[in-house]
């Protein structure tokens, strides 16, 4: 089990009765040292919310973890420091008379990742024109909300994850379309983040035969790609010459299937070099940060942090050339073992993909 905050709760010493003292041990002891701080902390700042009062707790306290290493991850943001407490509440900027509405600062790790580009078919089945974008968000304020919009503001979708069918009607057989794709994320106190992906969608729609539309109106042409070049193949042939050749497949030969081609089209020569990504310290010192810094220019990437041995994903952000960026101490311990962990630490821009590797010992 693991706990938010730590507070004394062995042999504290009390009084039982008048000239009998003795000693007791347990959560019903240490309870009454936090309620009593809150209590000064309100007497100093009678505006705290009961979101500062839980966000000046836990910064205020004491790192406890280098006298306690089996518990390491396990207690919280550490021992509560009353006297601390108090000074935070009494400067916090929400500290005005009367009070207003509660101030608090932004979380610095609150981030959000909208995936990689993806690429779509229009004119054949709606299996080809769907597509799910599906978002990473992390930190932030209480209970944070995602939601999904289009390039014209219209919100399409709620939460991290969005399918809808992608058209490409307004453009020529074997040309594309790219839409861009925003997630929002928001915390309780209006804090917000964003991320934009594209999606590239080629009309795969061939003009209909005209004899076989007398018949058939339903039959058209869907453009496939084969070894012997792109053409226009009757839809009931489509699905059968698909699964059938490896060499077959939907739209033009040229079609950007991983987008990787309109990625370099746009990014240029700004990937990421893994000589010039640096993870430092690895390993972690002990209650420190670790800094991902590019040492070299690039365009801006996504950064995700996952435990190697669990599969989770524990942090996400966003790295730009010139602005190290810190993942706290604290996110690793929670996520590692007993004493050792490995995390995988994948950066990443339209046109490149680096990846290294954060040992965690004590």
């Amino acid at each position: 089990a693991t706990v938010d905050l730590c507070a004394p709760g062995y042999d504290v010493p009390i009084s039982a009765g008048p000239g009998w003292y003795l000693f007791g041990t347990g959560t019903s002891y240490a309870a009454p040292y936090v309620t009593g701080t809150v209590g000064l902390m309100l007497s100093v700042n009678p505006c705290l919310s009961n979101s500062e009062i839980e966000q000046i707790l836990k910064q205020s306290s004491d790192d406890i973890y280098s006298l306690n290493p089996d518990y390491t991850g396990l207690l919280g943001a550490g021992r509560l420091n009353a006297e601390r407490a108090v000074l935070y509440a009494a400067n916090a900027v929400s500290n005005t008379q009367p009070c207003g509405e509660p101030i608090v600062e932004c979380d610095l790790n609150q981030s959000v990742s909208a995936g990689l580009c993806q690429t779509t078919f229009w004119g054949y089945t709606d299996e080809y024109a769907e597509v799910t974008l599906n978002g990473i968000t992390s930190g932030g304020n209480g209970v944070t909300t995602s939601v999904w919009s289009d390039q014209n503001g219209n919100v399409i979708g709620n939460g991290n994850s969005v399918t809808f069918l992608t058209n490409a009607s307004g453009v020529i057989t074997g040309e594309y379309v790219t839409n861009s794709y925003r997630l929002t994320s928001t915390d309780e106190y209006g804090c917000e983040v964003s991320d934009d992906v594209d999606v590239i969608t080629y009309n795969v729609a061939c003009k209909p035969n005209i004899n076989e539309s007398l018949i058939n109106p339903s039959e058209t042409e869907i453009l496939v790609c084969s070894k012997v070049g792109v053409d226009c193949y009757p839809y009931s042939d489509v699905e059968y010459l698909l699964n059938n050749f490896s060499h077959t497949s939907l739209g033009p030969c040229d079609a950007n299937v991983r987008c990787q081609e309109y990625d370099d089209l746009i990014t240029g020569s700004n990937g990421i070099e893994e000589s010039t990504l640096k993870v430092y310290p690895n390993p972690p010192e002990r209650g420190m940060p670790v800094n991902i810094e590019m040492t070299s220019y690039a365009e801006p990437a996504k950064v995700e942090i996952t435990n190697i041995v669990t599969g989770e994903i524990i942090f996400t952000g966003k790295l730009e050339f010139g602005k190290p960026l810190m993942v706290g101490y604290s996110i690793l311990a929670r996520s590692k073992g007993r004493s050792f962990g490995m995390f995988n630490v994948k950066v990443y821009n339209r046109s490149s993909l680096v990846n290294k590797k954060i040992i965690f010992r004590y």
